[in-house]
């Protein structure tokens, strides 16, 4: 599952929907907005303490345009 979030709030939106994903099952690659690199690594850094296994929620930052790309939003595969 791919979630994307905004500046605001960044911490509680990648949380309520990075949560939820891996409770279904799902793995998650997770992509904050530029502006909350340092918290989302922060984030991250929960994670790994959390104990959940390597690849279950992985982060990538950059700018939107570059990483998101229109075949990754469009795929059905990532549809939610």
């Amino acid at each position: 599952m791919g979630v994307i979030t905004p500046w605001n709030f960044p911490v509680a939106i990648p949380i309520w929907k990075i949560a939820p994903a891996i409770v279904y099952g799902n793995t998650v690659v997770f992509k904050p907005a530029q502006e909350t690199a340092i918290t989302a690594a922060k984030l991250m850094e929960c994670v790994d303490e959390a104990g959940l296994p390597p690849g279950v929620v992985n982060m990538v930052t950059g700018a939107g345009s570059v990483i998101v790309s229109k075949s990754v939003v469009k795929s059905p595969i990532s549809a939610v």
